[in-house]
């Protein structure tokens, strides 16, 4: 089954940062206990705005959190899945 994805921006107060953090930290265990995944990345030059990615099998998953969400699908490119840096080659 496809992969799906959503990208959702958010500015948070710094009053609101550290628990935002957290809940973030917590979801992205829910995620990944259940083979998904939750990536964040904060903007390098304005503090509080932050990218969330969500990534699944289960489309409506990702809408639980953000029912306004795009969904992007991912696209088999026809390879195999290359190590990343430090990993062995498949044998």
């Amino acid at each position: 089954m496809a992969r799906a994805l959503t990208v959702t921006r958010r500015a948070v107060t710094p009053e609101r940062e550290a628990a935002y953090l957290a809940e973030r930290g917590e979801e992205a265990e829910r995620f990944e206990g259940d083979g998904d995944h939750l990536w964040v990345f904060r903007h390098e030059s304005h503090p509080g705005v932050y990218l969330e990615f969500r990534e699944s099998v289960d489309r409506d998953r990702l809408l639980v959190n953000d029912p306004t969400a795009e969904i992007w699908h991912g696209v088999d490119l026809g390879v195999d899945a290359m190590p990343r840096s430090g990993e062995d080659e498949p044998t």
